[in-house]
């Protein structure tokens, strides 16, 4: 399941760049297909995300770190979805940016240097 988690988080990623750039170089065809996929796959990492929480707090009584890994992998998935929908319209993006900063960088440091 791990591999799963890891191979959706990296599809969402350059999914959540291939939208990006089509935003923002204003082309309109393929826009909507890739942000219908990334929200697709915002289902998928939360779901085996969601899966790993479970079985973590299953296998060990520290539970908390997880908890805070999935609110930053949350927030993460929410400053994506902000950043593509205010791209759309053409509104300021700044805060969802520096939310999805802090976010992957929580993310990343829980996952890769307290978990591990």
């Amino acid at each position: 399941m791990v591999y799963i988690h890891v191979a959706s988080w990296t599809i969402l990623l350059i999914l959540f760049f291939f939208g990006f750039v089509l935003t923002t170089l204003e082309v309109t065809q393929g826009k909507k297909i890739v942000h219908l996929l990334t929200r697709i796959f915002y289902i998928v990492v939360f779901l085996t995300g969601l899966h790993l929480v479970t079985n973590y707090g299953m296998d060990k009584h520290d539970w908390v770190w997880p908890i805070i890994k999935m609110c930053f992998g949350l927030l993460v998935i929410l400053s994506i979805e902000g950043i593509l929908v205010r791209l759309r319209k053409q509104k300021r993006t700044s805060v969802y940016w520096v939310i999805f900063a802090v976010g992957l960088t929580g993310t990343f440091g829980i996952g890769y240097g307290i978990l591990n």
